[in-house]
């Protein structure tokens, strides 16, 4: 990450700029990196916290004004999201700012460790009914961009993340082949026309706003885009779980799709794709150090996944 956000002084000067009415920061604490290297902070005033993303390259930058763009359209609609406060597009060579309200007290990733086994299903099922209204949003809620076919937007995705694991070196061939081959399978597999609707397009526990224990809502939403909804599930199952996604994540999630409307019958396929999909981008993300023994273990297990038994939970 740029020396310009790991700066605590550089950081409030930034919030002062890009909100000057509200006090000078009083604390600033740095969260995990979100999507496209956009820097996360937590800043504290006298009496109030806020939420700031920082973007310093182009992509960053971009999603830094596409997340507070997101946002604005969001709370127009009503949906269980933060409230933009400024957006400041780069200037003069610097980065791009974004502030925005606090929901909650805390995140899922925080919180889970504290809520037991019923505590964790039901923050889940809040939060997967949460992304079904999400989902129903109209398109024009997402900020343009290119869409293109899914089918092809999938496979692109999938030779960008094989290449990329191609050129560690340290895989093994077949393994790699094998991936191939099981994406190739069941992209085509893929109705031709699957419907696409706003996806958070990163839902995992750090994006889950929690309060007294409950949801609260979601957040950073700088990776909004017009997707297939069912990789958003797959992504949070992921994120929650791993490459090997157990029932008991999965049952909250699909609980409460199943309240909305019939499922798919490609379902299980489609969930398969993705699960496989999430663990090739997080293998090929480069804040992620696993030996190759370990990479070779998850994407091994990723493909051998299945979601029957949680389907057969909940059908």
């Amino acid at each position: 990450m740029h020396d310009l956000v790991e700066d605590p002084e550089t950081v409030a000067a930034l919030f002062e700029a890009a909100v000057p009415d509200l006090p000078a920061p009083a604390a600033i604490l740095r969260e995990p990196d979100g999507p496209r290297g956009v820097a996360r902070f937590t800043v504290r005033t006298r009496g109030a916290g806020y939420r700031m993303k920082i973007g310093v390259d182009d992509a960053g930058a971009d999603a830094v004004l596409r997340g507070a763009r997101s946002l604005v359209a969001l709370t127009l609609a009503g949906w269980c999201a933060p409230r933009s406060l400024a957006a400041r597009p780069p200037r003069e060579g610097g980065p791009a700012v974004a502030i925005e309200t606090v929901v909650g007290t805390t995140d899922g990733a925080r919180a889970w460790a504290s809520l037991g086994r019923d505590g964790r299903s039901a923050l889940l099922h809040a939060a997967a009914t949460a992304l079904t209204r999400l989902h129903a949003l109209p398109a024009g809620i997402v900020p343009g961009g290119t869409v293109g076919g899914w089918r092809e937007r999938v496979l692109r995705c999938a030779a960008r993340h094989h290449g990329r694991l191609a050129d560690r070196g340290d895989l093994p061939d077949p393994l790699l082949a094998r991936a191939r081959a099981a994406v190739d399978a069941l992209v085509a597999d893929l109705p031709s026309d699957v419907p696409l609707v706003p996806c958070h397009g990163a839902p995992s526990l750090r994006e889950i706003a929690v309060a007294q224990r409950a949801f609260a809502g979601w957040r950073d939403l700088e990776a909004l885009r017009l997707g297939d909804p069912w990789l958003d599930v797959a992504y949070l199952a992921f994120m929650t779980d791993g490459p090997e996604s157990r029932t008991p994540t999965l049952v909250p999630l699909l609980s409460a799709y199943r309240a909305i409307a019939p499922w798919p019958a490609d379902l299980a396929g489609r969930l398969r794709l993705y699960l496989l999909l999430v663990t090739l981008s997080s293998l090929t993300d480069p804040s992620l150090t696993l030996p190759p023994e370990g990479c070779a273990l998850a994407l091994d297990a990723a493909l051998d996944w299945g979601a029957a038994d949680a389907l057969a939970s909940v059908a």
